[in-house]
């Protein structure tokens, strides 16, 4: 059986579907803080299986050690974190006390239960602004992200390596992709379009909208439109074509901000510092280990 923290948001959705497909048992761990119970209803009715989601945070290591010991778990695919990159300007205490807090719970108590198989939801905004870099490789070395979401993934990754070099039994792997996007061929499973980043905020406008031009705001040094193709008519006259066609520019505004969510009840407050002993600082990045991969 495989745990999936974080299986109910967009990507663990997915994976879940994916390996319920595949022919493996699949249990999910969700606190629901940024996903619906109702992706996994419809992933299991895609699929004519039976994945289970039991609503708990992975701060809670009573509810993790019960998991881990009730049910055959051979390996964790962890995609519970929060990702909001503005959010964790504007809240990092809540994303270092989930992030990395949760992580160090979760490692802690599959080593107790001695499953060291683990998949981790990394991103590839863990190589930072390199200058220069037209493309991102995985044997890069990691860079300074400029946000504290960013900056959880690098302490993650390091901890895993750390932990991977400490015992050579875990096996790791890390997934480093940046704004992956669309949807299940059904239709049924896909991002929310309230989400925060672009490909979302801009989808809805393009299928809802007849202008041919759609201005969002990019940061880029080449670009800083993003473009639909004009929704002309085919068969109509060239003027006709020209005025339908004409540019022009449609204002976006911002989706107002959900408020923050509040953990499964098991869990101490999102806002609230770790409980328990202090935690030492991670050891230097030991990238290199040989059982860790790092896949972009």
């Amino acid at each position: 059986m495989i745990l999936v923290t974080g299986g109910a948001g967009y990507i663990g959705s997915h994976t879940v579907l994916t390996l319920l497909q595949h022919g493996h048992d699949v249990l999910v761990l969700d606190n629901l803080c940024n996903s619906s119970a109702e992706s996994i209803r419809r992933v299991n009715r895609l699929t004519g299986k039976n994945a289970r989601l039991i609503e708990g945070d992975i701060r809670d290591r009573a509810l993790l050690d019960q998991i881990l010991g009730e049910h055959p778990i051979r390996a964790v695919i962890h995609f519970a974190g929060l990702k909001a990159v503005g959010e964790s300007v504007q809240k990092p205490l809540a994303y270092y006390d989930n992030n990395v807090g949760g992580s160090i719970t979760l490692i802690e108590a599959m080593q107790a239960a001695g499953v060291k198989n683990l998949v981790f939801s990394s991103s590839a905004t863990v190589y930072g602004e390199q200058g220069g870099i037209r493309e991102y490789i995985e044997t890069m070395p990691l860079g300074v992200p400029s946000s504290p979401y960013g900056k959880t993934k690098v302490m993650i990754e390091t901890i895993l390596g750390d932990t991977a070099h400490a015992d050579p039994a875990w096996t790791i792997a890390l997934l480093r992709y940046f704004n992956p996007v669309g949807a299940h061929e059904s239709g049924d499973i896909g991002e929310d379009p309230m989400a925060t980043t672009t490909t979302p905020l801009m989808a809805p406008a393009c299928v809802t909208t007849s202008m041919s031009w759609i201005s969002l705001p990019v940061t880029s040094k080449r670009w800083n439109t993003l473009r639909t193709k004009p929704a002309c008519t085919p068969g109509t006259s060239a003027a006709a074509q020209a005025a339908r066609c004409s540019t022009s520019s449609v204002p976006t505004k911002k989706p107002a901000a959900k408020p923050f969510p509040t953990p499964s009840r098991r869990a101490a407050p999102v806002t609230c510092p770790p409980s328990g002993p202090t935690r030492k600082k991670p050891h230097a990045n030991s990238a290199g280990a040989p059982n860790v991969a790092w896949m972009t």
